[in-house]
């Protein structure tokens, strides 16, 4: 038996896409095979392009941050060299300022160290007349100004 009627079955068709818009099916001619190989390898381009990318950053922080770290080392090597040179001078300035200081409230020696920088001498040949700062000097190293005295009493000599 002939259960259709003689008529032969037909192959079924996988159904077709159509537009919502045309009944016309949507035929895919593209070969997307190759598409997706493209996009494979230029997803793969941008990533060796990143970690190149990051790698450059990370040596570059790295040598920023030795760069730094040498500067600070340096710098602080010059300041701790500036105390130290600025320490002795200061020891040596105080030595000196105390020295000179105890040696002009003594009295005579400062006196004569001025009397010894200045020339007292009558030069011919100099129209300047030193008399009158001669006799200044005599009279103040006869008899120092008070405020030496007082000093000298109020232990600045010690």
């Amino acid at each position: 038996g002939d259960f259709m009627g003689g008529f032969e079955p037909v192959a079924l068709e996988p159904k077709k896409k159509t537009s919502m818009f045309t009944t016309a099916p949507i035929v895919d001619t593209c070969d997307t095979s190759i598409l997706d190989a493209w996009e494979e390898k230029h997803r793969k381009e941008l990533r060796e392009k990143r970690e190149a990318s990051e790698k450059k950053r990370a040596e570059a922080l790295k040598v920023g941050e030795e760069t730094q770290r040498a500067f600070f080392d340096e710098r602080k090597t010059q300041i701790e060299t500036s105390k130290k040179n600025n320490r002795t001078q200061e020891t040596v300035y105080t030595a000196d300022r105390d020295a000179a200081l105890k040696a002009g409230l003594l009295g005579k020696e400062s006196w004569e160290k001025v009397c010894s920088y200045v020339d007292l001498a009558a030069d011919p040949k100099r129209k300047a007349n030193v008399s009158r700062m001669k006799s200044i000097m005599i009279a103040v190293k006869s008899n120092p100004p008070s405020t030496i005295k007082n000093m000298v009493k109020g232990g600045a000599q010690t």
